[in-house]
This record gives structure tokens, sequence and C-alpha cells, in this order.
């Protein structure tokens, strides 16, 4: 994950652009990006299925959450990362969705 350095935001309605650098903690498990009034906010990498299961042959799956101020609003992000034990996510952009307080929906991208 160490590799992914940018989270491109879109709003879906106007087609406003933030790009934002990040940078992975892996002792944390989250991307660290600068706030837009200065400090830090975080988006974190979590198991999402299989997470206390003791079955070796359970598919374990991983999302990437968070909140972000951006555009002068609270953004909740959510991302599904794959793990696909052929491929992984190695050479993808990673994609999900965000939604504002008013259910106006962002498409965000994390990226090498």
């Amino acid at each position: 994950m160490s590799a992914y350095r940018s989270v491109e935001l879109i709003s879906n309605s106007s087609g406003k652009r933030a790009n934002l650098p990040a940078r992975f903690i892996a002792e944390g498990s989250y991307f660290e990006l600068p706030g837009e009034t200065g400090g830090s906010q975080r988006l974190y990498l979590q198991a999402e299925a299989c997470r206390n299961s003791s079955d070796a042959y359970c598919q374990r799956s991983y999302a990437i959450t968070g909140d972000l101020d951006v555009f002068q609003t609270r953004l909740k992000c959510y991302a599904e990362v794959r793990n696909d034990s052929t491929t992984g996510y190695a050479g993808q952009a990673l994609q999900g969705l965000c939604q504002d307080p008013h259910s106006r929906s962002y498409s965000f991208t994390i990226s090498r």
C-alpha cells in the first residue's frame, strides 16, 4: 500500500476536483492526508470479512474507510480492496465513493 501516494476526489454533480497527497502509515494501517485547515486526516485500511476467523480458507477482504474534509464539507468515504491471490491490487488504482451529509456523491481514486 505504501506505493499509493495520491487521492483524487471528484464531485459527481459538478465535476469539481481535488488532488491530495497521501502517505500510507503501515504501523497504523491508514493513509494520512493533509486537512483543508491544516493538520491531517486519515483513511483507514481494515479487514471487512474474516476479521477474526481461524478458517484458513476464508477469503479475507479489506476496505478503506474514513471521513475527509474536502470541498468545504465532510465526506464519508468507502473503497473495497480486492484480495486476489494471483494479482492482488498491484498496479491498480483503488476506487471508491464518498457521500456528503446531503447525500451528494463523490468518486475517489487512490493511485500511485
